[in-house]
Parts: C-alpha cells; structure tokens; sequence
C-alpha cells in the first residue's frame, strides 16, 4: 500500500525531518495540499502538520472513479492507506479531511457530481462522531444518501488495523448518541484479511511473469523492425539519442508500444523530479519498460510516459 502511494506520487519522505508528507492533488494532477506526519514519537505525540500555503478545501483525495456513486471519508491519510489496506479492492473514491473540515468533501462533491452516497468512516471518539452526526445531517439535507462507518475496535481504522495485524491492545468504541448499528458492520477477520492477501500475491505474481514475457517479445518483434527496416532505424538512433539514458532494448520496447510523434520518455518518478506529472486520462497508458528491482538484484516493469503524456 504504501509502495503504491510513494508511485502515485501521493507520499514522500521529506529529506530534513523524515516526516512523511502526503500530497494532496486536484483533479488535474496539480498539487494542491501537503500533510506531514512524523515518524518519531517516542516519549509523546508525533509532529503534525500542515505545510504552509496548502489548500485546505482539497486536503488528500483519491481519484474517483466514474463508475462509482460513493465517495469514503476519514479524518487523516494514514487511516484511509488502513482502510484499503483492510479493503484491497478500494483503491479509489476515498477522501482524507486531514482533520474534520468538511470543505475537502464539498470540493470533492463538486468536482464528481455523479457522486450520490457518502460513506462517513470518521474516528471512533467523540468529537469523529458528533462530526458525523453533523454531516449527517447537513448533507442529507442536501439530498445525498449517509451512511457512517466505524471499525469494530479502537479509536481509528490505523488502530483497527494495528489490531488485527499486530494483536495491539485497545479498547471498543464508546457508545455515542449517534446510532450505527446499521452501518458499523464487522469486518473481516485477520485469518481471511491474510488468506486474500497470500491468493491476491500470487496472482499478482502471475500476472507480473505473463507481462514480462509479453515485455520480451514485444522487444525482440521490435528489434527486428529496426534490423530490417532503414525507415525505422533511423528512428531508433532519434529515439536513442534523445533518451541516452535508457537501454537499446527499452527504446525498442517504447518504439513498439509509443505513437510515431513519441519522444521523450520517463517514468512517473523521473518525470516528478523534472517538475512534471502524468495527466489523469493517460495513467494508464504507459508504455512498459524494464527497470531495475529496488534491491538492485534483478529487472521488474515500469510504465514509461512520453513527454506528450505529462502537465508541468
């Protein structure tokens, strides 16, 4: 989960602190908002924070998907990641208020008017709750449809989930004024939590190794073109030269998978440290290439963007 967050480029460590920093973007892509967290808190809370000049009514959304009517809403990032880290198949249309401001909901309200049930899972204690309860009722005045979830034990969904992985102590909820029989389901236990997650693995590796080799022969059909064809050679130095930094093989694999106007191609990271960001409607229109694992000890695939793909 939190791998997917640092690609999506909605999470980085800060070099000065170490504080985690989480990006919240508009519908473009732009960043809007910065929450830090940090990660040392021995001996009392840890820092928390907004960076200066951050746009408070954008705060830390998820895309949203169009197929969807529901939007999930928590106070901060870190319980949303446990959310979906609890939910593996929610991977989008979820909302972290960085706090109980419900300008963030109204911005993403409007931004995605097809939105028509609002799924409140505010923290467990009093002041999560009374929120609940009073937007509740301000948005059902609206005409949304409410519902309010909590987990089953502790405070947060970040303290459920510490719970259920790590066997952390905590205590239920305390009862409120505000029923939630209805919607305060149990949820999975960590014998299923783990059992989807080992089937989810190997599935997920599966479908790694038949990219791969789809990779592979891509290349190689690729390969042959620019052996064969003077056309298409020349191209391929263009290409080469105007990417020096990529292998012979990954300017193949790009030429076969890019339009014929491509020319400057770099990953989501890369292009992030150019200042640029991947547009919402091209995410998943990268071309796959080859890069080296994190641990250095192999190759894994990697989407690739040309510059045409990108806003900055």
């Amino acid at each position: 989960m939190i791998q997917d967050f640092i690609r999506a480029g909605l999470l980085y460590e800060d070099a000065g602190y170490h504080n985690c920093v989480f990006v919240g973007r508009e519908v473009g892509g732009k960043p809007r908002f910065a929450n830090k967290r940090g990660t040392y808190d021995l001996g009392g809370p840890g820092f928390k924070g907004d960076v200066t000049g951050s746009d408070k009514s954008v705060a830390f959304p998820l895309p949203c998907d169009s197929s969807l009517d529901w939007v999930a809403v928590f106070e901060a990032p870190i319980d949303l990641m446990s959310f979906c880290t609890l939910h593996p198949k929610v991977t989008s249309n979820a909302l972290a208020l960085c706090g109980l401001y419900q300008g963030p909901l109204d911005t993403y309200l409007k931004d995605h008017p097809h939105l028509r049930h609002i799924v409140l899972c505010l923290d467990a204690d009093g002041p999560g709750q009374e929120a609940a309860e009073r937007m509740t009722a301000a948005y059902e005045q609206r005409g949304y449809q409410v519902s309010v979830r909590t987990p089953e034990l502790g405070k947060d969904w970040n303290e459920y989930l510490q719970h259920l992985a790590f066997g952390k102590e905590i205590e239920p909820p305390k009862t409120t004024n505000f029923d939630t029989k209805e919607v305060n389901k149990p949820m999975v236990d960590l014998g299923k939590l783990i059992s989807d997650k080992t089937a989810a693995d190997t599935q997920w590796r599966e479908q790694r190794q038949a990219e791969r080799e789809a990779a592979v022969i891509l290349r190689d059909e690729s390969v042959v073109e620019i052996t064969t064809a003077p056309e298409v050679y020349v191209r391929y130095l263009d290409m080469q030269r105007d990417n020096p930094g990529y292998s012979s093989g990954n300017i193949a694999l790009m030429m076969k998978q890019g339009s014929e106007g491509s020319t400057i191609f770099f990953t989501r990271e890369r292009w992030k440290a150019q200042g640029r960001f991947v547009l919402d409607d091209q995410q998943e229109h990268g071309a796959k290439i080859f890069v080296r694992t994190p641990s250095g000890r192999g190759y894994t695939l990697a989407d690739a963007f040309d510059v045409t793909q990108t806003q900055g």
